[in-house]
């Protein structure tokens, strides 16, 4: 318990929030308030307004680095409250757009909630013989999004 009037460090209100098991090299999961998709939410200097992710913190003051924005703290156990440093690396979102595809995460086709198509729509679109103009008009997409389904650019994971 810190003296009346002093204020403890950033580690030590760290650790408060974490449950870190018997076995260290499991997951150590974040018990503090958590941002959208169940990430931890830490405020370094104690001010709320001010919070970051609690995985990205601990990375940066386990490694002494500052990350740039454009640099992604990824968990290699596919766990979003785990803080366990040894469980972290630094990528670019383009290693975390693959991680989240490799884990089944990534929404597509109908489970992505913009698309306009259906599967059954992407297979009328491949099996017909009117242009991609008429198509296009057809399912009220562009010429090119009807291009890339026919030269399977897009809606891949649709056979036929």
């Amino acid at each position: 318990m810190p003296i009346k009037g002093t204020r403890t460090s950033a580690i030590d209100r760290f650790i408060t929030k974490v449950h870190i098991p018997q076995d260290s090299s499991q997951c150590w999961i974040w018990k503090g308030a958590r941002r959208t998709h169940g990430h931890g939410a830490f405020a370094p200097d104690g001010s709320v307004p001010r919070s970051i992710h609690a995985h990205r913190w601990i990375y940066q003051h386990v490694h002494g680095v500052n990350l740039p924005p454009d640099v992604f703290v990824c968990h290699r156990c596919d766990n979003p409250p785990c803080v366990n440093p040894d469980h972290l690396y630094a990528g670019s979102h383009a290693d975390n757009m693959r991680d989240m595809r490799q884990r089944g995460r990534a929404s597509r086709g109908e489970g992505n909630s913009n698309s306009r198509l259906t599967e059954a729509d992407v297979r009328a679109i491949r099996s017909s013989r009117q242009t991609q103009k008429f198509l296009a008009q057809k399912y009220r997409v562009s010429k090119g999004t009807i291009e890339l389904i026919q030269h399977r650019r897009t809606w891949r994971h649709i056979p036929g």
